[in-house]
This record gives C-alpha cells, structure tokens and sequence, in this order.
C-alpha cells in the first residue's frame, strides 16, 4: 500500500470526518480509498459495456425494458 496526498474543499473534509465519526469507516484514509475503489470497479464495468455495445450494437427496446423491471423488482 502506498501513502498519497490528496486535497479537497473543505466542506467536503468535514462531511467525510463526521461520516467517520458515525462509523461508516475506521478513519478518513479507508473512507476515501473504499470509494476509489468502488469508483474503479464501476469505471471497469462501465468501460465492458462500451466494448459490448461496440462489437454486439446496442440492446434492443426489449432487453432495456426486461432491465428496467429488474431494475425496479430488485428496489
């Protein structure tokens, strides 16, 4: 693991420190790293949809509606 320095507006810190204070994280280091993260991993998905839609076209009117009420089934 490497140490990295970030800065943000500070409105933001405090809103990150008091979501710590509340126990959504151990500190503000794993709080900002689990959302990297998660942003990662979407950007990777995202990116594997790009590459589906390039070599198999879009989906069709009726695989968007089947998503839509999967979508809205699962809440």
């Amino acid at each position: 693991m490497q140490r990295v320095t970030i800065t943000m507006p500070d409105e933001v810190l405090e809103e990150v420190r008091r979501r710590v204070a509340e126990g959504r994280a151990r500190n503000v280091s794993s709080y900002i790293s689990s959302l990297v993260e998660e942003s990662v991993r979407t950007d990777g998905l995202l990116e594997l949809l790009d590459e589906l839609d390039a070599e198999e076209g879009p989906p069709s009117e009726e695989a968007q509606r089947w998503g839509r009420e999967l979508f809205r089934r699962l809440g």
